[in-house]
């Protein structure tokens, strides 16, 4: 179960009676007097179905990150300014760009990760305690958050001599990979 304390960046995606469990989440982000970034996306048949709506309106009221956002699938008021229909790809989409995260899933900071060692380290290899200072982030956070994810993308490699940007990483990002400028050897 996710925690306050742990940070990050939060989409709470659920319908009907499935969001339940994730108001248990809003829930223990309020207690926390939190401000970790939170969206919740929830689905209902009509504005009156909509569970805990007096509660999640005053979470979002109170200005401290947690941003709603409703879909009704049937009988919207007049005037209503939230989605329509199921949550489908498009808003499904539409909430994962407002937290910046990308059609593979990278955020901001894994984008700044991969960006860091190309732009800053011409690709790498740099070790694991210069990323962290070069992105204001904890060493065991990179490692242990960030890296399995971008190395399961087959972005990142981890060389005996640090971590190096991979052609897949360049490609997403839409760089071009410089040459080393050696010249090549004879021998």
């Amino acid at each position: 179960m996710w925690e306050p304390s742990q940070g990050g960046r939060v989409l709470l995606v659920g319908g009907g009676s499935g969001v339940a469990p994730l108001m248990t989440m809003a829930r223990a982000r309020a207690r926390a007097a939190s401000t970790v970034p939170m969206r919740w996306l929830s689905s209902s048949r009509t504005l009156a179905d909509v569970m805990y709506r007096a509660e999640l309106e005053g979470l979002a009221a109170a200005g401290d990150g947690f941003e709603l956002f409703q879909t009704l699938t049937r009988g919207a008021p007049e005037g209503w300014a939230g989605y329509q229909g199921r949550i489908d790809e498009r808003i499904a989409l539409d909430a994962l760009a407002m937290l910046e995260v990308d059609e593979l899933g990278l955020d901001t900071i894994d984008r700044r990760i991969l960006r860091t060692i190309v732009e800053k380290y011409e690709g790498g290899p740099v070790g694991l305690d210069t990323i962290a200072v070069s992105v204001s982030e904890d060493p065991e956070t990179v490692e242990d958050v960030y890296e399995p994810f971008l190395m399961q993308l087959g972005f990142l490699a981890r060389t005996p001599r640090g971590r190096v940007a991979t052609k897949l990483a360049y490609d997403h990002l839409g760089l071009v990979k410089a040459s080393s400028g050696e010249q090549p050897r004879l021998f």
